[in-house]
């Protein structure tokens, strides 16, 4: 009976992707607007690379590498993204939230 979500955080030690391809109905339809999760060692464990996320949501979604001072945003995927040693959080936001 959800409808709609405005924000998701996850982090379930690799296996965010899986988790977000369960939400792929509302993903596609537009109707999660904000998704925060984790890359770390446990997504080398689970085999999951932030390209990965890119690939499969850069078409709906603007990604931002959240940092100490802030977000910063990511125009492009580089294999220089992957960090697996502590942990990077990001932030991907539906490109029209504002518009």
């Amino acid at each position: 009976g959800i409808h709609k979500i405005d924000f998701i955080k996850l982090d379930i030690e690799g296996f965010e992707f899986k988790a977000l391809k369960g939400l792929n109905q509302m993903i596609k339809s537009r109707k999660v607007q904000v998704i925060q999760f984790e890359q770390g060692i446990s997504s080398l464990n689970s085999r999951q690379l932030l390209k990965d996320f890119w690939d499969e949501f850069n078409s709906l979604y603007n990604f931002y590498l959240i940092m100490q001072n802030g977000l910063v945003k990511l125009d492009r995927y580089s294999a220089d993204l992957e960090i697996f040693y502590g942990a990077s959080n990001y932030i991907m936001e539906l490109n029209d939230l504002y518009e």
